[in-house]
């Protein structure tokens, strides 16, 4: 009965960690293994039956990690269309038609859009 408890207990404490270290801007998959290595080890099942680590709920105490210097190595950067990032969904590209524009329209097209 204990060995099913523990592993539920571990199962929880990973769920719980994975949500919280995504929800903290570590997204990439490599960097989330890492972090929930060094995290895991420290985090158990309080006497809410809910998981901590340290003194603090885990969902708190990685909130406040991921506000230090350390984190910002882990942590993906938002998304946008700069470096390191997803990109932006929205406002995608329109597909423009240059078979019926004339020589000097498609030229200035191909110079304004690298195209």
């Amino acid at each position: 009965m204990q060995d099913v408890t523990e592993r539920g207990n571990k199962a929880t404490i990973d769920t719980d960690l994975t949500s919280a270290l995504i929800g903290a801007g570590v997204k990439d998959e490599h960097y989330l293994t890492a972090v929930k290595a060094l995290f895991s080890g420290q985090a158990k099942i309080g006497e809410d039956g809910k998981p901590v680590i340290g003194d603090k709920p885990l969902s708190e105490a990685i909130v406040e990690w991921a506000k230090t210097d350390a984190a910002k190595h882990f942590q993906s950067a938002p998304d946008n269309s700069g470096g390191g990032s997803n990109g932006n969904t929205g406002g995608g590209s329109q597909s423009i038609d240059t078979s019926k524009m004339t020589p000097s329209q498609k030229l200035e097209y191909g110079l304004a859009t690298g195209k």
